[in-house]
């Protein structure tokens, strides 16, 4: 689940201020990878590892003036 938060301010009439919060992975689910087939294994079967690719919630802010 990715969400965005923006507002924009009115500094002048022709001027703005825009902040932006983005956030990725907003609930921090795990996102598993496969699991262990190994019988020898003492995880057999389950599922120890993250995808690849794939991490914890990333926040990420932004300002930008436009004229």
């Amino acid at each position: 689940l990715d969400m965005t938060f923006a507002k924009e301010f009115a500094i002048t009439e022709r001027v703005r201020f825009e902040l932006k919060m983005e956030s990725y992975n907003f609930t921090n689910s795990f996102m598993g990878a496969d699991p262990s087939t190994d019988r020898n294994s003492s995880v057999f079967g389950r599922v120890v590892n993250m995808r690849a690719g794939y991490s914890g919630r990333q926040f990420q802010y932004s300002g930008r003036f436009r004229w």
